[in-house]
């Protein structure tokens, strides 16, 4: 199942492009899974072979499949890849359809939950307060853009794959596998981090002189690493608390800094 995978793959990069009210991703799921199913071909089930689950009217089969996989589904765009090896395996294997609707409508909500807090609450924010210290610092432009979308995709491109190709080797037993790897205890340390590396940013935001002008004062860069301490060992409820000041408090600091 290389090459269908691999469409697959490459499918979910759109799974959001036919987003609406009604269906959510559904449409962008079914399009991607379409590979995958006719992949299954070499196991006989649409096609009314001798495989699990056989349909001896061929067509009908994947019809059927294909009106129950393109309503409503939702999911985080770069966890939906485990939703959609699952299901591809579990028709594979010849589940009845409502054990895999069951399924999927176990996982949409988790799943959403989980990417949410894993990269848009969590890696994209220390990415991008990353970005803005070293621009702080003088680094050239194009480097940052260009070292901040490297460090936000790589990992973000791994999820996508390895989380496909669990699901296709494991099946309904696919989200376990999120537990076993210690997501939840991973998206804490990412919000860890992300609260240091604003602790620094403040620290240099005031640091810096009118017009931005480096280097930064020692004294304020001290305070900044004080602060990224405090950031980083504060629980999940200051984090929370901080991400929502950081706007008003970088704002009043770079002003009083920047009169300094």
């Amino acid at each position: 199942m290389g090459a269908p995978r691999n469409r697959a793959f490459v499918r979910l990069f759109l799974v959001q492009a036919s987003w609406n009210y009604r269906t959510m991703i559904g449409g962008g799921f079914l399009f991607a899974l379409l590979p995958l199913l006719r992949g299954m071909g070499e196991t006989g089930r649409e096609e009314g072979g001798e495989g699990p689950g056989a349909n001896p009217e061929g067509g009908g089969h994947m019809e059927a499949v294909m009106a129950r996989h393109g309503g409503h589904f939702n999911s985080h765009p770069f966890l939906a890849g485990l939703a959609l090896g699952a299901v591809a395996r579990m028709e594979r294997d010849g589940a009845p359809p409502e054990h895999i609707e069951r399924f999927k409508d176990a996982v949409r909500s988790p799943l959403g939950s989980l990417g949410d807090a894993l990269f848009w609450t969590g890696w994209l924010p220390l990415v991008m307060f990353l970005a803005a210290v070293l621009l702080l610092l003088g680094f050239p432009p194009l480097v940052v853009v260009m070292g901040a979308l490297l460090l936000y995709n790589i990992p973000h491109l791994m999820v996508r794959r390895v989380t496909l190709d669990w699901g296709l080797a494991l099946g309904s037993h696919a989200p376990a596998r999120l537990r076993e790897v210690g997501v939840a205890h991973l998206i804490e340390k990412v919000r860890d981090v992300g609260m240091g590396i604003l602790g620094l940013l403040v620290g240099v935001l005031v640091s810096v002189g009118p017009g931005l002008t480096v280097p930064p004062r020692l004294p304020w860069l001290a305070a900044a690493l004080a602060l990224g301490v405090v950031f980083f060992r504060s629980g999940p409820a200051a984090g929370r608390v901080a991400y929502r000041m950081a706007p008003i408090v970088l704002i009043l600091l770079f002003v009083l800094g920047s009169r300094l």
